[in-house]
């Protein structure tokens, strides 16, 4: 459709008169008989018969100017346009090849000289109703609505029944309506909904400055960096010394973690704008970053944790919305953290670090060192996931499968009953048999049924289980064949079922037991000790 009005736009030449050829002959010096073929030292002599004619600068226009359709037709847009050019330097008045150049640099996307091209075209020939729609499709391109809209009245006031320019002034109407509401919208925080609006906008106008602007700081506020980061690659090729864009690609690379990066488009932005307080603030603030997160980096190789976890603090309070390196920041105070003992609040670290970044593999590690410190079947189940996750996103590693081996026989000595727990052993693997015999004798006393004779039933069923589950601890415990087993992480059935108990066997009766350790007979009731 663009070729049949770039076509039409020159038929008004198609005429174009033919310009008498210039007599080419020229007369020999001399002026005497037999002295026409004498030459002269000084003159030279011309081949009068390979004179080329002189051509009119109009048909030569005219004739570049079919080259240049014939080449537009083929879709080679690169030598239409020379052509048309070649056609406006012999004939530069005529308004037909200004148009056509402009359906050309239009394909060739080059959008800014097509509207000069189609201006030119307008000052020659202001009632030309095609120039004008092109233009108004040029204006369209680029997401200037307000140029789009007159430029298509002015082709429908030439010709009101021009469909195309009807058409398309509604849609650089609706055009304008979500360029002024995208820019609303940003300006009042609703990024979401301005980055939809740009992104509707951007397939009407696919070169709006405004649009593409509003796109790319919806991206980093979405947290899509490296889409961001492309589209200013992209806009930069027009333009590389656009402070705005500098920026934003400093933004970019700045969520990116490219902190020397990011600097430096700053400081290429400050000497386009010397006054940008926007690239003083970020620079300043980027600078805090690094110089914090090293001294608390320093200080975690020093062993100061404590001024570790105090710079990484401070560090995470200055920006928590760059969330890749507020990730690592609470990972490394949990690192911290660990090493002071505190496991719950590392452990709250590396929460936040994976809910910052969930593809964040080191976050996972530490998370289950902290869930495998705290111990019992959940925590230890949790670890175990964690490792997994882990494993999905750094891969296998020795280290890695050491730790899901070891968590695994965490995990299933704690299923068993922990008898360490139930007679209340500090040291646990490390306890002595005195200090099991001390414990069983105390604990023994403590939940024996007949001291709790007189409490409610469900005082009395607890009292019951605990003196049951202390008498199986320390018939177990008090065996060193039987504690090595359990240390080892055998369960109570992997122990009985291995032979483990043939020498003595297990009783599972609390009152028997009892009745072993204190030397008693009879009835085994409380009031006989």
């Amino acid at each position: 459709k663009m070729l049949e009005e770039s076509m039409g736009a020159d038929g008004s030449n198609a005429d174009a008169e033919m310009s008498t050829p210039v007599e080419t002959n020229v007369e020999a010096s001399g002026s005497g008989p037999g002295e026409e073929n004498v030459v002269k030292d000084d003159e030279v002599v011309m081949d009068t018969e390979e004179a080329a004619p002189e051509v009119d600068p109009k048909e030569q226009a005219l004739e570049y100017k079919e080259k240049g359709n014939v080449e537009y037709r083929k879709k080679d847009y690169f030598s239409a346009l020379d052509f048309y050019n070649l056609a406006i330097k012999e004939d530069p008045t005529n308004p037909a090849y200004y148009n056509n150049k402009a359906a050309a640099e239009m394909m060739l996307g080059r959008t800014t000289t097509a509207i000069k091209s189609c201006k030119k075209c307008l000052e020659l020939e202001p009632k030309n109703g095609k120039a004008w729609t092109r233009l108004g499709g040029a204006y369209m391109k680029i997401g200037d609505g307000a140029n789009a809209v007159e430029a298509f009245k002015k082709a429908l006031e030439i010709d009101p029944t021009n469909g195309k320019a009807y058409a398309e002034k509604k849609e650089a109407d609706l055009l304008f309506q979500r360029v002024k509401r995208a820019k609303e919208c940003f300006e009042a925080g609703e990024f979401q909904h301005a980055l939809s609006l740009a992104q509707a906008g951007l397939r009407q106008a696919p070169e709006c400055r405004e649009l593409n602007l509003i796109r790319a700081q919806g991206l980093i506020k979405n947290g899509d960096y490296d889409q961001a980061y492309s589209l200013t690659t992209k806009l930069m090729r027009d333009d590389q010394k656009d402070r705005t864009l500098l920026y934003l690609r400093a933004m970019c690379l700045y969520y990116q973690e490219n902190f020397a990066n990011a600097i430096r488009h700053l400081q290429q932005a400050l000497q386009l704008d010397p006054d940008s307080k926007e690239c003083q603030v970020e620079i300043k603030k980027i600078r805090k970053l690094e110089r914090l997160k090293e001294s608390g980096n320093t200080a975690f190789k020093t062993r100061d944790y404590a001024k570790a976890v105090e710079d990484y603090s401070e560090c995470i309070k200055i920006d928590p919305d760059n969330k890749g390196f507020a990730s690592k920041l609470h990972c490394n105070r949990a690192a911290s953290l660990q090493k002071l003992g505190k496991d719950a609040e590392a452990l709250e670290d590396c929460e936040k670090a994976i809910e910052l970044n969930p593809e964040y593999g080191k976050a996972y590690v530490r998370r289950a060192g902290c869930l495998r410190k705290l111990g019992g079947k959940e925590n230890l189940e949790r670890a175990m996931h964690s490792y997994s996750e882990a494993e999905r996103i750094l891969g296998r590693s020795n280290d890695l499968m050491q730790n899901m081996r070891e968590t695994k026989i965490e995990l299933k000595k704690a299923k068993r009953k922990d008898y360490y727990k139930i007679l209340d052993l500090k040291n646990r693997e490390n306890s002595s048999q005195a200090e099991i015999k001390k414990a069983y004798r105390k604990s023994a006393l403590k939940w024996h049924p007949d001291r709790h004779a007189n409490d409610s039933d469900e005082d009395k069923a607890k009292a019951e289980a605990m003196f049951k589950d202390v008498g199986e601890a320390y018939e177990l415990l008090s065996d060193e064949q039987k504690k090595r087993q359990y240390d080892s992480g055998q369960t109570l059935e992997e122990i009985e079922q291995g032979g483990g108990m043939h020498h003595h066997g297990m009783h599972h009766d609390p009152n028997e037991v009892f009745r072993m350790f204190f030397g008693g007979g009879g009835g085994g009731g409380f009031h006989q000790f």
